[in-house]
């Protein structure tokens, strides 16, 4: 491998762990509306927006993991990992109390759907971060849905530790070729624009034509095996066109480059951190991700109560 891919390498397996000490975490999304069924604000300074219900939130979690903002203003709540599946079901409770206190203090309610209901893209805000202001222009190039991927979408999405490099590369194999039944098992968009989704499975077809360079399966992208699968990972991400880097003050600016070639002319000049990989890493959007971490996305946001399936699923499995 190149020096770079050495790079992304380390950062991914930095952090292996025991066998006896494999955690799991889970990232839950919700979209919120008002009690008369219309979308909650994103950026308004009344009471009610998602940027004002945030801190509110992040407030009352007490370290019970943390809140952060989609960019259609969807809340979602990123737990602790944990060792074993009970006590990620307790924080999860914990996570509900409180996010449902919140809620009722505003007359808020959950719509516990993979897929916004009601609006078109256009009817929605968009968040007043740099970051997904440039990903939102950069969504009109590369694909038709990325604009509804971005607003009009929540899902569960389940983090497992990795013990080892064959363990990573068999996990991730595995995932990949369980998208396609994942995705069905927990599929939950009944509707779309107000009609009737049928038989599609909208929250799966939004992100297959969201981007077809960073989305869909790695099978799409030719990585069809796991045996190699961690380099040619690598190898993917680094063709991989960057949508956005950090500037020499840490703000975010808009890439035209590839992420290898960004990432190639940052090691040049002595200046690539581990935090350039990291936002590099979050530009993959595939259905199962590398980070430090694997990262399972196929799940639909579930109905209230059913949100350990999917984390059970993908644990009893992998």
């Amino acid at each position: 491998m190149t020096d770079i891919a050495d790079r992304i390498f380390s950062y991914i397996t930095s952090k292996f762990v025991d066998n006896n000490n494999r955690k799991i975490g889970v990232e839950e999304e919700s979209i919120i509306y008002t009690s008369d069924n219309k979308r909650i604000p994103v950026n308004s300074s009344n009471p009610i927006s998602a940027t004002n219900l945030l801190k509110n939130l992040n407030e009352k979690i007490d370290g019970n993991g943390y809140y952060s903002l989609e960019p259609g203003g969807q809340i979602e709540w990123s737990s602790k990992p944990f060792l074993n599946l009970n006590d990620l079901a307790s924080t999860i409770n914990h996570h509900h109390g409180v996010l449902n206190e919140v809620l009722s203090k505003y007359n808020l309610k959950i719509v516990t759907y993979g897929v916004e209901p009601n609006y078109l893209p256009t009817d929605l805000e968009l968040i007043k971060e740099q970051k997904y202001q440039i990903m939102d222009k950069n969504m009109e190039k590369n694909g038709t849905m990325g604009k509804w991927m971005m607003r009009n979408t929540a899902s569960i999405q389940v983090n497992i530790d990795t013990i080892n490099k064959n363990d990573l590369e068999e996990m991730v194999f595995v995932a990949d070729c369980l998208h396609p039944v994942a995705a069905y098992l927990f599929s939950n968009s009944p509707y779309f624009v107000n009609k009737k989704a049928g038989s599609k499975n909208m929250r799966n077809m939004i992100w297959e034509e969201t981007d077809n360079s960073r989305c869909r399966n790695l099978f799409d992208h030719g990585i069809n095996q796991s045996k190699d699968l961690l380099k040619n990972y690598i190898e993917f991400v680094l063709e991989v066109p960057s949508i956005f880097q950090l500037n020499r003050y840490g703000d975010i600016i808009e890439s035209k480059s590839s992420i290898g070639d960004l990432l190639n002319h940052l090691y040049d000049t002595n200046s690539l951190s581990e935090n350039d990989i990291k936002i590099a890493l979050h530009q993959i959007f595939t259905n199962v991700r590398l980070k430090n971490v694997v990262e399972v996305r196929g799940a639909d946001r579930t109905p209230r109560h059913f949100e350990m399936a999917p984390i059970a699923f993908w644990t009893g499995i992998l």
